[in-house]
């Protein structure tokens, strides 16, 4: 777990130049569980942990010195430092250099005691610190190790492979998740697998007092959207299938998952993680599925990321347009796509007729629509299918129905420019936000109820064809 060659320079780091002092309010975390207490025999060894969340605004990384210090008094020289697992003798843990803990996620501080050669009852205390910035909160993180001879306790032998620690480390390995994003429509189930590793050092059992669970996270027994009425409750999926799991050994659940009938229509996200119970939640990620839920009726689109349409849809691509109001529809073709939106022209003349129909507009067009034109900006709600979607869906989407700048080479479909299509968090040209009116009939294509009162609180860029 730990990589030991670069051990020197922080050991005479640490030793120099002890961090006594506050971190800012940006370093914080809340310690969240850890394990056991630990009873030894003189040199004997076992490891321990302790589980916290960054609480504060910046992600820790191989930038920021993130280390488990001895504490109560701070940068003591522990006894029960060992030479080969600890960075110094005050401190016994560090984040690797590949591990990346973002605002919100937790991190597992691991670490191996040897117990000194005198018995008695031991309280050590540790702390996170950050080198060269400060300490974070002293929430008391110690644990009761007690060091005793075989000869203080009679009838005890000492066998140096007994475990003292009582309930083991809970942490998995995700091996197998079939399909993390998908698709369902209202009223639609769906059944999941996943396989998981025992890295722990605890057995697994889906029976007894302890059964091992997937429930549910972000937040810990949140009630699920998703609930299906084949889970143990509104926060527990599953039991891993397998009557037992031994630490390296591969454990799985299967789990269902179900749109409601009146869920709105849009992307979710849904997180589970694995718990023994009555014990400890695992020492784990997030299991984390992306879900969209797209309308019962057919005529609504699929709400699609604008980045997602942009890895597929390229120039040149044929579209075909649906106006949700009358169920039209017209061609056009893909000038390009890019992380703001689509610049599309009609084909024909034909198709451009739909233009008039929906904006009722019976004069010619002109570039940039100026004057009363200006109308023409005014974002209307559609649904497209694209020739290059490997998937062939019915896809939410907005237009408006100004010609501006180039037409892509087509000059005979009474259209002098091309207009734009937008997608689930595309932006205007220019800008780094999403503007409402565009945004709201994306919804609207996609069938949610609430369209109306999506997105910002500001005013909309232009009011929407029918108003917004």
């Amino acid at each position: 777990m730990k990589t030991k060659f670069f051990i020197i320079l922080p050991l005479l780091f640490i030793l120099l130049y002890p961090t006594q002092t506050l971190a800012s309010a940006e370093y914080s975390f809340q310690w969240i569980s850890q394990s056991s207490y630990a009873k030894l025999f003189p040199g004997e060894t076992t490891r321990l942990w302790v589980l916290v969340e960054n609480t504060g605004t910046i992600t820790w990384d191989q930038n920021i010195p993130i280390h488990l210090g001895t504490d109560r008094d701070t940068d003591r020289e522990s006894i029960f430092y060992t030479p080969t697992d600890w960075l110094s003798p005050n401190r016994p843990a560090w984040l690797t250099d590949d591990t990346v803990i973002p605002p919100g996620e937790r991190a597992v501080f691991m670490f191996e005691i040897t117990a000194p050669n005198q018995p008695g009852i031991y309280n050590e205390y540790f702390r996170p610190v950050v080198e060269n910035a400060g300490w974070l909160e002293d929430y008391g993180i110690f644990w009761e190790i007690t060091v005793t001879s075989p000869k203080a306790e009679e009838q005890l032998p000492h066998d140096p492979t007994d475990n003292y620690i009582t309930d083991g480390i809970y942490q998995s390995e995700l091996i197998n998740q079939d399909t993390p994003a998908f698709t369902l429509t209202q009223g639609e189930t769906k059944t999941l697998n996943l396989q998981i590793k025992n890295i722990g050092t605890a057995n697994w059992y889906n029976n007894g007092p302890s059964p091992v669970r997937l429930a549910t996270a972000r937040d810990w027994d949140r009630n699920s959207n998703f609930y299906n009425s084949n889970w143990l409750s509104s926060n527990r999926t599953a039991t891993i299938n397998e009557n037992s799991i031994t630490p390296s050994q591969n454990g799985s659940y299967t789990l269902q998952l179900t749109a409601p009938t009146n869920a709105i229509p849009g992307i979710y996200s849904e997180s589970f993680q694995s718990v023994a119970e009555n014990i400890t939640w695992f020492m784990d990620y997030d299991i984390t599925y992306q879900i969209t839920v797209r309308h019962g009726d057919p005529k609504y689109g699929e709400i699609i990321h604008n980045n997602t349409i942009d890895q597929f849809l390229g120039s040149g691509d044929i579209i075909t347009i649906t106006d949700l109001a009358t169920q039209k529809t017209m061609k056009v073709k893909t000038l390009g796509m890019d992380r703001w939106h689509a610049d599309v022209v009609p084909l024909t003349t034909a198709d451009t007729q739909l233009i008039r129909e929906i904006y009722n507009f019976h004069k010619n067009f002109v570039s940039w629509c100026p004057g009363d034109d200006w109308i023409l900006w005014q974002p209307d709600a559609v649904t497209i299918s694209i020739e290059s979607d490997p998937l062939t869906r019915r896809i939410s989407a907005s237009m408006d129905g100004c010609a501006h700048d180039v037409d892509g080479g087509i000059t005979d479909n009474d259209f002098p420019g091309h207009f734009d299509l937008h997608f689930y968090e595309s932006m205007m040209h220019g800008k780094e936000e999403t503007d409402c009116s565009f945004q709201k009939m994306v919804q609207k294509s996609a069938g949610n109820p609430n369209w109306n009162t999506y997105g910002q609180a500001e005013p909309c860029w232009n009011p929407c064809i029918g108003g917004c």
